[in-house]
């Protein structure tokens, strides 16, 4: 089980650095966009678009931080990981942004994760921590 999680993990980091990207060429596109059509004179069109690139680029970072953060987390096994992980495998059924490989990923996720002795791997030894 060590290493479907580590792979889950692993596979969250890179869909997340995929969203990244994603996020800059969104950012790039639509600021090219705006300053071509700014060449004609005509400025009316580059306010819109390039709120609406900033707008699209804002929810690509948002969306990729919480799987690149998991990803680390599950590589440490932290108890919160499972947890947050099991409810951004739910989000990933969801998402049709990745031509259905975050739906694969939280189908594989789910799997992994409510397996008991997944579940062994995140528990802490008593005493650990501060009391």
């Amino acid at each position: 089980m060590r290493t479907h999680v580590q792979v889950i993990a692993w596979l969250n980091i890179v869909l997340g650095v995929l969203t990244l990207i994603g996020g800059f060429i969104a950012a790039s596109v639509f600021g090219f966009l705006g300053v071509a059509a700014a060449t004609d004179g005509s400025t009316e069109a580059l306010p819109i678009l390039g709120a609406l690139g900033g707008f699209v680029s804002l929810i690509l970072f948002l969306t990729a931080l919480p799987s690149i953060l998991v990803g680390i987390g599950l590589l440490s096994f932290a108890p919160w990981a499972r947890v947050v992980a099991i409810v951004l495998s739910i989000l990933h059924l969801a998402n049709a942004t990745t031509l259905g490989l975050s739906t694969l990923l939280g189908i594989y996720s789910l799997i992994i994760l409510f397996l008991p002795e997944t579940g062994r791997l995140f528990e802490r030894p008593r005493g650990y921590g501060v009391a």
